[in-house]
């Protein structure tokens, strides 16, 4: 008898290389923190930061360039310095801890801005009379997003303009179509590396920042101190959508560990995301392959495969055993919110995600059809289903309990039924993750009961 062995090496050594690197960075100061507007709960100050950049060449490498050089001693060489936005909520009429305030990060998603992070609440409609997103700007209920549901539970939350993102490349560039571009696979690979690694920086930056109470008077400060600041040992990591790509990504390799994440708009491998809508694949098809059209692409085609070793440093899929089941450092507790006919990413392209952290499913699945379920599928990584309310179901080899769930719901609140955006348009979820975030600051091990009203009190 007689085997032969391929070694694959660790793909996700250089993300994390990187992201070790930029750590070790004295963040730049921050600068221009204004006033940028207030709403009943909470105040937004807008400043500016200089963020390295790693890739060469002119973004947004449609076609040549955004390569990275590397150091022999295994570090990527920085080619340029980068002016980034960014958004800082206070919450109002809340007493600042001693050590700061918690931080809610948030991550946006693909064509997304710093703002997002409080503009992005319930969907309104599109000021004309069609439902589709993508062929009107949608209106949303601003000032109702993430930022609200951290005020809400004493948190401060940040937005970060990202690299590829609107207030990077503007509206025309920075929509959303680059960070998908197969037409360079190595500039995409390397733009998630970019994405992941200034927002390491970024944190740094956050954490050595202090803010003049003047710039929100209705804060309130501890009353041993006379600035504003972050607590550098409580962050929670939010983020949507590509911003869960980059999320989770950062949650796996920045060394500084965060307490938990709040996973929405999930989609795990390459394969399932670019599989997992009929318009991705006959793009795939025509653009890319420049194949015949009635060859369909599926799962099984070889591009998908070389696609996924092209870019596996940058799925997370690779990265998330990493946070709970082999921990590198100390693990997160987490909470994913799934919807039902996500149309950025249907459940086979979710369940990968949900599997490689190991989450237990909180309260009913959805579904009954394979496109549609999350179990039983899910069933074959130990995923389980438990009864609401969940804490503490998974054990963290040499660390002790996490609280580690995905919970489901239907977009009952838009038109076309999207599951992308349950997070924003429902009160049940924004209840739960307000009340993760609480447990979290008051030290508790998170209960995930079922959701109800924001902003309501918790088990």
């Amino acid at each position: 008898m007689a085997a032969t062995v391929w070694t694959t090496g660790d793909p996700t050594g250089p993300l994390r290389q990187g992201a070790e690197h930029v750590a070790s960075l004295p963040p730049a100061p921050v600068r221009n923190l204004h006033l940028q507007e207030e709403f009943q709960d909470y105040c937004i100050i807008r400043g500016e930061v200089d963020v390295p950049g790693f890739q060469k060449g002119i973004a947004p490498y449609a076609l040549l360039s955004g390569g990275v050089d590397w150091s022999p001693q295994g570090y990527p060489l920085q080619q340029y310095t980068r002016t980034a936005p960014f958004v800082v909520t206070i919450p109002k009429y809340k007493e600042m801890p001693e050590a700061g305030y918690p931080m809610l990060f948030y991550h946006h998603g693909a064509g997304g801005v710093a703002n997002q992070v409080f503009t992005r609440g319930k969907y309104l409609g599109t000021g004309v009379e069609i439902v589709d997103e993508t062929l009107a700007p949608a209106i949303k209920q601003a000032g109702k997003g993430p930022a609200e549901i951290a005020a809400e539970r004493g948190w401060a939350s940040s937005g970060f303009g990202g690299h590829m993102g609107v207030d990077h490349m503007g509206m025309i560039l920075g929509f959303g179509l680059f960070p998908y571009n197969l037409l360079n696979p190595a500039a995409m690979l390397n733009s998630y590396y970019q994405m992941v690694w200034e927002r390491v920086y970024f944190r740094r930056a956050l954490n050595a920042m202090e803010i003049d109470p003047a710039l929100c008077p209705d804060a309130i400060p501890h009353p041993q101190q006379d600035r504003l600041r972050i607590d550098s040992d409580m962050y929670v990591v939010m983020s949507q959508s590509l911003g869960n790509w980059t999320g989770s990504l950062q949650l796996a390799v920045d060394p500084d560990p965060m307490e938990g994440a709040v996973f929405t708009g999930v989609s795990g491998t390459w394969i399932r995301l670019f599989d997992n809508r009929e318009e991705l694949k006959l793009a795939i098809n025509f653009a890319v392959l420049n194949q015949n059209l009635s060859n369909p692409i599926d799962d099984a085609h070889p591009f998908m495969m070389l696609l996924e070793w092209a870019l596996g440093g940058a799925d997370p899929v690779a990265h998330m055993p990493y946070l709970l089941r082999y921990p590198r450092q100390a693990a997160p507790h987490v909470l994913a919110i799934s919807g039902i006919n996500d149309k950025g990413g249907y459940e086979p392209a979710q369940r990968p995600f949900l599997m490689a952290v190991g989450m237990d499913l909180a309260g009913p699945d959805l579904g009954d059809t394979y496109d549609s379920s999350l179990l039983p599928h899910m069933s074959i990584a130990g995923t389980r289903q438990l009864p609401y309310p969940v804490s503490g179901n998974r054990m963290v080899p040499g660390q002790g309990e996490r609280t580690a769930v995905v919970v489901r719901y239907e977009n009952t609140h838009r038109p076309d039924g999207n599951g992308h955006h349950v997070t924003f348009d429902l009160d049940a979820p924004k209840h739960q993750y307000g009340c993760f975030m609480e447990h979290l600051a008051q030290g508790r091990t998170p209960i995930v009961g079922e959701g109800w009203l924001q902003g309501g009190p918790c088990l």
